[in-house]
């Protein structure tokens, strides 16, 4: 719409940002949706301007016979609450976690049903936020991840050494960096 004078890249942004990440279906989701951090507020009307742009890209993408990945995981994951305990995994390790988005650990959470386990370490997570790439913050508690009082910070690198590190440290310094489920990572150790 002409009158909200938006770039495209807005367009872009909100639909991997807010639709996509908050898995929005309906005009109404949209309404409701959190936009914390999107740079512009919007209101009820300039959401109801910018719904049809959201409404004409999925029917492209359906007119097409194409999906995004984001949904892909998110239909895999509906076939897996569907069929129940179909997967021989009693365990998962992630690595490189800080460049995964909702609906991956979403996936990865269904892949091990609670028949096959009482959910006691079945993940077995590694990230660091300050390596993160693609500026996915995801809240594991969201994605039906429990880490609270569980969550370990490992204390040796193998990878650089020493000077580099304390190097790398100074250039962050100042910055605050998610611990990977909402808190805040205190730069301690």
């Amino acid at each position: 719409p002409s009158e909200l004078d938006l770039p495209e890249s807005f367009y872009r942004d909100e639909w991997k940002h807010v639709v996509q990440a908050h898995g929005i279906s309906t005009m109404e989701e949209y309404f409701g949706a959190s936009r914390v951090g999107r740079g512009r507020s919007l209101s009820r009307m300039d959401r109801k301007r910018i719904w049809p742009v959201i409404e004409e890209y999925r029917a492209e993408l359906i007119r097409r016979g194409a999906k995004e990945l984001v949904d892909c995981m998110r239909d895999a994951r509906s076939i897996l609450r569907s069929k129940g305990d179909i997967l021989p995994y009693k365990a998962i390790i992630i690595d490189e976690a800080q460049d995964m988005g909702m609906e991956a650990f979403r996936l990865l959470r269904q892949m091990i049903p609670v028949s096959r386990t009482e959910r006691s370490n079945d993940l077995f997570i590694v990230g660091d936020a300050h390596q993160r790439i693609y500026g996915h913050k995801v809240v594991l508690g969201r994605c039906g991840i429990e880490i609270r009082g569980r969550s370990h910070k490992l204390r040796v690198n193998y990878r650089t050494t020493e000077e580099t590190r304390k190097w790398a440290v100074a250039i962050l310094s100042g910055r605050s960096f998610d611990d990977l489920d909402g808190g805040e990572d205190d730069q301690k150790g």
